[in-house]
């Protein structure tokens, strides 16, 4: 071994001891993590660091190597290893099969589970008013003996995750007045912190124990949370997907309140998540006993600290690039690529009988639908085009009821008699039967003109690894104008067909505007013809 690899392994406590013979195992490799409530528990095992050899065996060309020392655990699952399309990487063209059951079912050993490419750290809290005798908590008795032990793991994860250029978040929080809402200042006013906590600028806003980011480390970012939650209210969900992270470990304080709150709220957006159980910790032992055994019995994994910095520090590869070169160099270079069916799904918005057809609310308003018409018939091809090559099909349906609608709603719509149509349970409500959903596509209700806008439409997109939007449907400048945008702000490729949108006459300008603001800002807007001739050889295998 060489004298950067031994200094590298043995800041993390990873060094064989010198008494050990030649070639033995620095970190033994085996953790037992029993069931909390004292049972017997499975053991789950960790082998890990093999003083810096690796076992190219089982990868083959092209693959990241191994590291030998986890080969033994990792073996019985890593031949059964798919490709996770959600992660951000060269799409793979030619498999016209969406993410199966099957595979998004597998268990992943934790070599691949915490890959330093597709892994983040995000260290909750570390700051003093949380963690220091002098800080809110101390203020009021917390004991807070335990936060140098928390720190010292903490630290182990961070000194890792640098080594290995793995993506670290710095979450703060801070509860100024601008930023406190009526149900969270009860909460600290009835705990007794009538002096606030962690202000904006202040001692107890700055991290503890000097767990702070390197500012010339791009990997090391900055956020800050209002709520217990990191997902609330910040960018991390956006740094996350923009960095093709699928895996996020977790440490910090309080384990119970924000540390399980922003691991439960990546755990529903579809994050696997790894809690360090001994590099968090709250002020209550039997709260963060309870809250690490609900997060491995409902949410993720619970490793110690030790153990996932040795998997790190095992692994050949480097952590995610942030770099915009390295980004640029994986957007698919032909519109066949963009709408490879393995990763793409036909979005048809709103094609219901109140907006389309002479006997909806439209059409009794006497509004010309001529250009509907013609976008329907788009529609209707398109449908078949995708059906043909084995895209998933969406039906996003509007519907306008009582119980959704908010006097901004209401007074959004009151120049086109919107909240007359598409009422909950009517006629007017229905897709038309020429572009009817079949067995297999799917149908998202949305009370919004956008399809993103407190539905299930995004949920159902990233469960099955769809990353490109084929997008048709009416109205061209409102709700396919809306949803297009909500999908290229999430990241995700979006091709609108242009003669598959329309508008209602009188509007027909605002649809090639807004033709013309999509194809400049938000999607690749093309003809119909362009889409089937790039999905030509889809339908051809299909």
């Amino acid at each position: 071994m060489g004298r950067a690899e031994r200094g590298r392994l043995g800041r993390h406590g990873l060094l064989p001891h010198p008494d050990q013979r030649a070639g033995s195992r620095g970190l033994q490799g085996v953790h037992q993590l029993r069931d909390l409530e004292g049972g017997a528990g499975s053991l789950l095992q960790h082998d890990a660091v093999r003083a810096g050899q690796h076992d190219r065996r089982a990868d083959g060309p092209g693959r990241r190597a191994r590291p030998a020392a986890v080969q033994p655990e990792a073996a019985r699952l890593v031949r059964h290893r798919a490709p996770h399309r959600r992660v951000a990487g060269p799409l793979e063209p030619g498999d016209h099969q969406l993410i199966s059951l099957d595979d998004r079912t597998r268990s992943l050993d934790d070599v691949e589970r915490l890959d330093p490419a597709h892994t983040a750290l995000v260290l909750i809290d570390i700051q003093n008013d949380f963690c220091h005798p002098d800080g809110a908590f101390g203020r009021i008795g917390s004991d807070l003996s335990m936060m140098p032990a928390m720190a010292r793991e903490a630290r182990r994860l961070r000194d890792s995750a640098r080594d290995r250029g793995i993506v670290t978040f710095y979450v703060r929080a801070t509860y100024d007045p601008e930023v406190l809402g009526a149900p969270l200042a009860e909460t600290y006013a009835r705990r007794g912190f009538s002096d606030g906590q962690c202000p904006e600028g202040s001692w107890g806003a700055d991290w503890y124990d000097g767990l702070s980011p390197d500012p010339e480390r791009a990997a090391d970012i900055v956020v800050t949370k209002h709520r217990f939650s990191v997902f609330q209210g910040t960018e991390i969900d956006l740094y996350l997907r923009a960095n093709g992270i699928r895996t996020v470990v977790f440490a910090g304080v309080v384990t119970s309140g924000c540390v399980e709150s922003s691991l439960r709220d990546a755990f529903f957006r579809d994050y696997y998540v790894v809690a360090a159980e001994d590099a968090m910790t709250e002020a209550s032992p039997e709260r963060h006993r309870a809250s690490l055994h609900k997060i491995g019995q409902a949410f993720g994994e619970v490793r110690p600290a030790a153990a996932i910095a040795g998997l790190w520090l095992a692994a050949n590869g480097p952590g995610a690039d942030l770099s915009i070169a390295a980004k640029a160099a994986r957007i698919p270079g032909t519109l066949a690529d963009r709408i490879d069916p393995a990763h793409t799904a036909l979005l048809l918005i709103d094609l219901q009988e109140d907006f389309c057809a002479t006997e909806g609310v439209m059409g009794r308003n006497a509004e010309d639908l001529s250009d509907i018409a013609r976008a329907v018939k788009g529609c209707q091809r398109l449908l078949g085009i995708a059906r043909a090559a084995g895209l998933q099909v969406i039906h996003l349906r509007a519907e306008y009821g009582e119980a959704d609608a908010s006097p901004v709603s209401i007074f959004a719509s009151a120049d086109v008699d919107g909240m007359s149509c598409c009422r909950p349970g009517t006629s007017g409500a229905r897709i038309l039967p020429e572009v009817a959903p079949v067995e297999g596509e799917w149908e998202v209700v949305k009370r919004r003109f956008s399809g993103f806008v407190d539905t299930r439409l995004e949920l159902m997109l990233r469960s099955n690894g769809i990353r490109t939007l084929i997008v048709g449907g009416v109205a061209t400048q409102c709700c396919v104008e809306s949803t297009v945008r909500d999908a290229a702000l999430r990241d995700y490729f979006v091709v609108v067909a242009s003669d598959a949108c329309g508008a209602r006459g009188r509007m027909r300008h605002l649809h090639d505007a807004s033709l013309e603001v999509m194809g400049l800002y938000f999607a690749e807007v093309c003809p119909i013809d362009r889409i089937e001739s790039a999905l030509a050889p889809a339908k051809t295998a299909a």
